[in-house]
């Protein structure tokens, strides 16, 4: 079901984050241990994103400390500061993301064992078992960070000055979108005017569009 809904678990997510995927589906080998890949379901400017559909009844912060070592993984291998989790809930048919820092630490236990298991594929051991110790994820363990000097600034400070720009146009947007709904008799499928078209669909909903 992951692979089926990777790219609406996507869309979702850039529709809910404002950030734009760059790239997709894409490997990372690393440079220095080549047994070391990273298949990541996406790419973001300093940042991968690791994309999951879940059925359960977990929360989000839950389902990130399950996945904790991955994500650790996937930052190490493709160098990158901070992974977002995007978790499709099918149950209950709603999105969220969590944005997962590098944690250094935890990554150099990991390449203990990750070494170690490798050391063993190459002297034709059987792989031991580790299991991997319970993380806990709060925001009291989370940085804070100014995004000067990060290598994001440029496309920060872009899409700050637009957002600023135009959060009270879209405020306003969203008070006529609503307005205008509620003028329309409930007989009407289709009205105009002003440059604006509005029409009704069978299930009732209505969509506003520019008239051409």
């Amino acid at each position: 079901m992951g692979n089926a809904t990777e790219d609406l678990n996507i869309t979702w997510f850039e529709n809910q984050s404002g950030l734009i995927v760059t790239g997709r589906s894409g490997q990372y080998i690393h440079p220095d241990k080549d047994y070391m890949r990273a298949n990541v379901d996406g790419k973001i400017s300093g940042a991968v994103l690791e994309c999951k559909y879940h059925g359960g009844n977990s929360t989000i912060v839950e389902l990130a400390e399950k996945y904790f070592w991955q994500m650790q993984h996937y930052m190490y291998v493709a160098y990158f500061e901070t992974c977002y989790l995007s978790v499709i809930f099918g149950h209950y048919s709603r999105h969220e993301y969590m944005a997962v820092p590098r944690d250094k630490d935890a990554i150099n236990k990991w390449l203990t064992v990750a070494d170690a298991e490798w050391q063993n594929v190459l002297d034709n051991k059987d792989p031991v078992s580790h299991i991997p110790e319970k993380v806990t994820i709060s925001l009291d363990n989370m940085r804070e960070i100014d995004v000067a000097g990060q290598n994001f600034e440029g496309e920060w400070e872009t899409a700050a000055t637009v957002w600023a720009h135009t959060k009270q146009h879209a405020a306003d947007f969203k008070v006529a979108d609503k307005s205008i709904k509620t003028l329309i008799p409930d007989d009407v499928k289709k009205i105009w005017g002003h440059g604006i078209t509005v029409s009704r669909s069978k299930n009732g909903a209505l969509r506003i569009k520019e008239s051409k």
